[in-house]
């Protein structure tokens, strides 16, 4: 089982209403060419690499990525990250953490939560 988080290049988004705007305004748009996002991969595989090539029936706990991890826009200034349900606050932080330092913001949708910048 998995679900959602939205990486999103939108350094003015301040609050949930704001991200949830944001993110529906991109859907109208094609993936755009975002080098923020490759480099938020680069540096997330390190802590969490992505297993999902040798994990085709899902079970290995250790892989984060549902459906994998590519560095590509999924709309627009939108990546939609699927991660694995059993997901850790402490793996949430890290992805929080590794897009503050690409100067991305995470939003959770089933949760209505903006993660703050650290």
């Amino acid at each position: 089982m998995s679900f959602v988080l939205h990486l999103m290049d939108a350094p003015d988004v301040f609050d949930t209403p704001g991200a949830v705007d944001f993110i529906e305004e991109q859907r109208e748009f094609a993936p755009a060419d975002n080098p923020k996002f490759d480099a938020f991969v680069q540096d997330i595989i390190e802590i969490y690499p992505d297993l999902s090539e040798d994990d085709q029936d899902g079970d290995d706990e250790r892989n984060l990525w549902d459906e994998g991890l590519d560095s590509e826009a999924s709309y627009g200034n939108v990546k939609e990250l699927v991660v694995n349900v059993d997901i850790t606050e402490e793996d949430v932080e890290a992805l929080v953490a590794a897009a503050s330092r690409h100067g991305l913001r995470l939003y959770d949708e089933e949760g209505e939560y903006l993660h703050p910048v650290i």
